[in-house]
C-alpha cells in the first residue's frame, strides 16, 4: 500500500495537482554527453583500463543535457556530474541537475554515490 504525501502542488495557472504517492514512478531522463572535463588524466584511457587510477585519484566532469517525460513531470533536464575516480578505482558521484518543467519551472536536483563501481 502506497501513503500519499502531505503536500499539493500549484502550477503557476493555479491548479493543484493530484497527491503524489511515496514510492510512485514520476519521471524518467534520457541524457546525453555534451561534454567532458578531464583534470590531468584521460578519461577514456582511464575507463578503457589502458591506464590505471593515479594513487591520488583523478576529477573528470562530466555535462549532459537531457528529456525528463512521465505521468506527473515533464521537461528538459542539464547538469554536471562532478565525478572523482579513486585511487582503487572506484567513482564517486556528484551529480548537480536542473528539470525545467514544460510550464517553466524550475527543480534543482543534487544525488551522490560513493563507491559507485570499480572500473578495472
Amino acid at each position: 500500500m502506497l501513503q500519499a504525501l502531505g503536500v499539493f502542488l500549484q502550477n503557476s495557472k493555479g491548479v493543484t495537482m493530484s497527491t503524489i504517492e511515496v514510492g510512485e514512478h514520476l519521471y524518467t531522463i534520457k541524457l546525453n554527453l555534451t561534454g567532458m572535463t578531464e583534470y590531468g588524466v584521460s578519461f577514456s584511457e582511464l575507463t578503457s583500463g589502458s591506464i590505471p587510477p593515479p594513487a591520488e585519484g583523478a576529477r573528470f566532469d562530466a555535462a549532459f543535457e537531457g528529456q525528463a517525460t512521465g505521468a506527473k513531470l515533464n521537461g528538459t533536464v542539464s547538469g554536471v556530474d562532478y565525478m572523482r575516480v579513486r585511487g582503487d578505482g572506484r567513482m564517486e558521484l556528484h551529480i548537480h541537475e536542473t528539470i525545467t518543467t514544460t510550464d517553466g519551472k524550475n527543480i534543482d536536483r543534487k544525488t551522490g554515490t560513493d563507491l559507485f563501481s570499480r572500473l578495472l
